[in-house]
């Protein structure tokens, strides 16, 4: 397989470096999708390869299956980071305020007095009537009517348990190896 690769590749550069003719732009073509082709064999061939190893040692408590399903918890551990005045925490309490303390920076709003000059070119579109009603303070009975009319497959769980409603899953994705910072996520 590696032979075909190597042939397709010198003529597919031997096409390009040749004159064009309708006949080399066909050919080309053609080559590539053979090419392709090759590429998804071979890739395809080493899938198996990699499979058959991991079916062979991957069931078995040996070193192959140790380091396999180690290797990824510890890639994905974050074992501390430097808080906003450079300390580093480590223990999971400390890491959770870490990282609410930088989001809650980095969307914290900070309005000034001169944004209501520009408010006042903005056309309004809700009346007071309907702002008042909007603006009032909403009953736990109201609450409580629309979560019970919330979809059960899509309540938190079952008992409609509504304590964790509010709680977010984020998912860091490193910009870099080691990240220490959260400004390196």
């Amino acid at each position: 397989m590696k032979n075909c690769i190597r042939q397709l590749v010198a003529r597919i550069d031997k096409l390009i470096d040749g004159s064009y003719i309708e006949f080399n732009v066909d050919m080309l073509k053609i080559s590539r999708i053979k090419l392709g082709h090759f590429y998804a064999k071979e890739e395809s061939y080493w899938a198996q390869i990699s499979r058959i190893q991991w079916l062979k040692e991957g069931d078995r408590n040996t070193r192959f299956f140790r380091v396999r399903a180690t290797s990824k918890l510890k890639k994905n551990k974050i074992a501390g980071f430097k808080d906003s005045n450079g300390n580093w925490v480590s223990d999971t309490n400390n890491i959770c305020k870490v990282v609410w303390n930088y989001f809650h920076n980095l969307f914290k709003s900070e309005a000034s007095n001169h944004d209501d000059n520009y408010l006042n070119y903005i056309q309004s579109s809700v009346t007071q009537n309907v702002n008042n009603i909007l603006a009032r303070q909403i009953m736990d009975d109201e609450i409580l009517e629309a979560f019970n009319q919330m979809d059960p497959r899509k309540a938190p769980d079952n008992n409609k348990d509504i304590s964790s409603l509010n709680d977010t899953m984020i998912v860091l994705i490193p910009r870099i190896k080691d990240p220490n910072d959260m400004t390196n996520f």
